[in-house]
This record gives C-alpha cells, structure tokens and sequence, in this order.
C-alpha cells in the first residue's frame, strides 16, 4: 500500500479565518521599532487555505516597522 503524497497529507493546522483574526487590533507601541519577523510560509492548499504574498504585504504593512522577515517552504504548493 502506496503512503499519500506529500499534497494529499492532511494538516494539523486549521485554516485562516480572516474574520476571527479581524475581531483583535493591538496597539502599535513604538512604531519605529525595527522589526525581523522569525518566520512565515506562504502556502495555497486546499486543506489550510492561502497565504501568499499578498497577504503576507498586507499583514505586515499594518503601521510596524518590519525590516525583514525569514521564508521557510514546507509542503506549500500541491504538487
């Protein structure tokens, strides 16, 4: 028996859901602060949705001052 694919593995996570994330706004405190946000995957999947780089831009062009941000690919596109 084949083992699925790599695309066909479901995931632990849950899939984004922008109306939930848009009921919370946090202050931004010092707003020149620079910023290195540790890490984000931008993914398309069926099973978690998508977050690709217009969502990335949008999430962090909120009014802090992110200077840099590290990309991990992991199992991101189907394949």
């Amino acid at each position: 028996m084949q083992s699925p694919s790599p695309s066909a593995a479901p995931s632990p996570h849950l899939p984004v859901r922008p109306d939930s994330l848009d009921r919370r706004r946090e202050e931004i405190i010092e707003p020149d602060l620079p910023i290195v946000d540790p890490h984000h995957h931008l993914v398309e999947r069926p099973e978690t949705g998508r977050y690709l780089l217009p969502e990335l831009l949008a999430d962090t062009s909120d009014g802090h001052n992110i200077t840099a941000t590290v990309y991990l690919e992991w199992l991101s596109l189907p394949r």
